[in-house]
């Protein structure tokens, strides 16, 4: 669930640092992540007018067919070569009949994207497909009506040339205790360390142990990794505190 009742304090503390570092699991190969997506749930409410199937001349808008149109629109504003998804995960109607005309549907919209621009711009796709549906009452021409509420609305962690540094270093390290150098890779999962980002902030995630399968059933760890990371973790908060102690010593004697 993350830290829930907490996204207001991360962000306060994120704009009082100079550097954020994330123990979420790094992925399987071994990367560490320099950027994640952002992510933003939808609850989407739409409003038909129900109605007995077989009569005619009965007005009714079938909010089933309006969200279908809709489902099958939004499909098209995934753009995967640009990191960016949209997906359904929930649709839910009360109507549970044959003979009755749906008239309510709620869909959860998760929505990825690596920018907060990309991020504006689905927003406006999406109120745009739903305001301007065919979907309509053919005695009446009434369309459905819908209420959109954000349910949860992550930030992008960007990818930081200021981070570099210290990922390289980190790499450095880690070599003492693994055979193979490690990359720094985008993530397309959005995690707490996203709500402290802001520009110019150094930020690395994914210093936890390698992991697959995360959120199932099948997770599973690399043990080894959780004791070589462990260790690289330790010499690189050394490494900053020495860092940190030297710089002062600097001021000091200007």
């Amino acid at each position: 669930m993350g830290s829930i009742g907490f996204h207001s304090l991360f962000r306060r503390v994120g704009l009082e640092s100079s550097m954020v570092l994330g123990l979420e699991p790094a992925l399987f190969n071994g990367s560490l992540i320099s950027s994640r997506n952002g992510n933003r749930w939808y609850k989407i409410n739409i409003q038909g007018k129900a109605a007995h199937a077989g009569r005619f001349g009965e007005p009714f808008v079938n909010a089933a067919h309006c969200a279908s149109e809709f489902i099958s629109k939004i499909h098209l504003l995934n753009e995967i070569d640009k990191k960016t998804k949209v997906n359904v995960g929930s649709i839910r109607s009360m109507t549970e009949k044959f003979n009755i005309i749906c008239d309510h549907v709620e869909i959860k919209l998760d929505v990825r994207f690596p920018t907060l621009e990309v991020r504006d711009s689905l927003d406006k796709a999406i109120k745009s497909l739903l305001e301007t549906s065919s979907v309509e009452c053919f005695y009446s021409k009434q369309k459905c009506f819908f209420s959109l509420e954000i349910v949860d609305d992550c930030p992008p962690m960007d990818e930081s040339e200021s981070s570099y540094c210290l990922i390289d270093t980190y790499r450095n390290i880690l070599t003492q205790y693994e055979e193979e150098s490690c990359m720094a890779e985008h993530s397309g999962g959005a995690a707490d360390i996203n709500y402290f980002a802001h520009p110019g902030l150094i930020t690395i995630d994914g210093l936890g142990p390698k992991t697959r399968g995360m959120h199932t059933a099948k997770e599973v760890m690399d043990l080894d990794s959780f004791y070589t990371r462990q260790y690289a973790l330790c010499d690189l908060l050394n490494y900053l505190e020495k860092k940190k102690l030297s710089l002062r010593g600097e001021d000091y004697e200007h």
